[in-house]
């Protein structure tokens, strides 16, 4: 199988990358996904898959230079790569793109089947992020992926947790109430090559089935590395620290992976303790 990667560099790309070797990359470089179209036409020409797991960083301060880096990474990404396979005379057959569930709000349960989005600064880029896929020629099937919080060594959600608990402290941001929809790294790699090899089309939730409140993330990393001090840190404290950026650890979203688990997609890790038990003991 021939692939075009796009985030071949970042902590998804290297992962995916490593769990399928058998598989051929042509890796988009940033120079490449960022210029013209007709020159990332030609890097993507002769492949059956093309997927987008690129965007810029979004846990820093979202100063106005940040989220124009956050949005065009994604929405300028996106739109630039359907620009370029529209224009191919032999087009892949599947185009998947990376996209979040903080498109959905953050009261209630959702799904794929959730039809209001949420209003704020992340759901207005996610929104954006998936707009272009819309406009892929009716010939190229295409997957839109709205990945969790992924928890895995070596990057993601988890690693900022476990420096601190180093300290032996476990830090509970905010009411501790917010909902962690999180997905183990091998749950988010073996789910996308589930897809690409099933030819899934549409909008798939990649997160675990069996959600969990932030305090209880937090009890079962710090029951699993042993940080026995428990300290609250106050919602206003962190918008000092990281300004509105603090809603990507006091706010969360409920949401279900209902598309993975009607096609019978079998979870590794579907439940907290298990996936934190697995990475503690694989660091």
């Amino acid at each position: 199988m021939k692939l075009a990667i796009a985030g071949y560099s970042g902590f998804l790309g290297r992962s995916f990358m490593k769990e399928h070797p058998g598989w051929e990359y042509i890796r988009l470089s940033r120079e490449v996904l960022y210029g013209d179209p007709l020159v990332l036409g030609r890097a993507m020409e002769g492949v059956q898959i093309v997927i987008n797991l690129s965007g810029s960083p979004i846990n820093r301060r979202w100063t106005a230079r940040n989220r124009r880096k956050i949005h065009d990474s994604r929405h300028g990404v996106n739109r630039n790569m359907v620009t370029a396979i529209n224009g191919l005379a032999h087009k892949p057959e599947f185009f998947i793109s990376a996209s979040a569930i903080g498109i959905y709000g953050h009261q209630g349960i959702h799904d794929e089947y959730t039809g209001r989005p949420g209003t704020d600064f992340m759901a207005t880029v996610v929104q954006k992020w998936e707009e272009p896929v819309g406009w892929l020629d009716g010939s190229v099937q295409h997957a839109i992926l709205r990945i969790g919080m992924v928890l895995g060594n070596g990057g993601g959600s988890m690693v900022p947790f476990r420096k601190i608990m180093k300290f032996g402290i476990a830090p509970v941001m905010g009411s501790g109430k917010q909902i962690y929809s999180f997905i183990h790294l091998q749950d988010l790699n073996e789910s996308i090559s589930f897809i690409i090899k099933k030819k899934l089309n549409g909008v798939f939730n990649l997160c675990s089935p069996n959600p969990v409140d932030h305090e209880t993330f937090i009890t079962t990393l710090a029951r699993e590395t042993n940080a026995r001090l428990k300290i609250r840190i106050p919602v206003w404290l962190l918008s000092i620290i990281m300004g509105k950026a603090h809603r990507l650890v006091t706010e969360g979203q409920h949401v279900i992976p209902a598309r993975l688990l009607e096609e019978d997609f079998k979870f590794r890790y579907p439940d907290i303790g298990q996936a934190m038990k697995n990475l503690v003991r694989e660091s």
